[in-house]
């Protein structure tokens, strides 16, 4: 039984926890994605040069640098979402552990109700 329930709970809950994670931050990175900022801006350019010198124009132009946007955002908001995921999951591993060492510690000195032997 002490295998079996870890061996079930602790990967769907990683991998649910990073997900949530992961989804949070590809929010984030899509707010960053706006035309209006000169990072952006410059990004897009260069990705849509890169794409000129391989001769696409018009809309497959367009379309690749969005692409090529898109998936660094993508990768970026799965990386973050696996390191917050992974702090998070070591913040709560510690917490239970916490609570659980103190309470079996105080369930060993807790003086028993036993009749004493003098």
């Amino acid at each position: 039984m002490f295998l079996i329930i870890p061996l079930v709970t602790i990967p769907t809950m990683t991998s649910t926890i990073i997900s949530d994670w992961s989804d949070r931050a590809l929010d984030v990175e899509r707010l960053n994605l706006r035309a209006e900022r000169p990072i952006v801006e410059e990004s897009s350019k260069r990705i849509a040069d890169y794409y000129q010198q391989r001769s696409l124009t018009g809309a497959e132009l367009s379309q690749q640098t969005g692409t090529v946007l898109g998936t660094y955002a993508t990768l970026e908001s799965v990386v973050q979402g696996i390191q917050a995921g992974f702090t998070f999951l070591s913040i709560v591993t510690a917490a239970i552990g916490v609570v659980l060492t103190f309470s079996l510690i105080s369930a060993t000195r807790a003086p028993s109700s036993g009749a004493s032997l003098s």
